[in-house]
């Protein structure tokens, strides 16, 4: 049995996780590495995540490039 401790410590670690990764766009951001985030930008973000899940690949939801 999950106890209330143990939800909270989970709870805590992905939100430091989601901090940590909001920080790390900011960094970027700052750093001049943002992109427009058009019709096209999701356009090809979604085929590759279509043809990456089409060859079994898995999901990473920190990319970084």
């Amino acid at each position: 049995m999950t106890s209330q401790l143990d939800t909270w410590c989970v709870e805590s670690e992905r939100v430091a996780a989601v901090r940590s990764s909001l920080a790390i766009g900011d960094r970027q951001l700052d750093n001049g590495d943002g992109r427009a985030y058009t019709a096209e930008t999701l356009d090809r973000i979604t085929a590759n995540a279509i043809n990456s899940a089409k060859k079994g690949k898995s999901i990473n939801p920190d990319i970084e490039r």
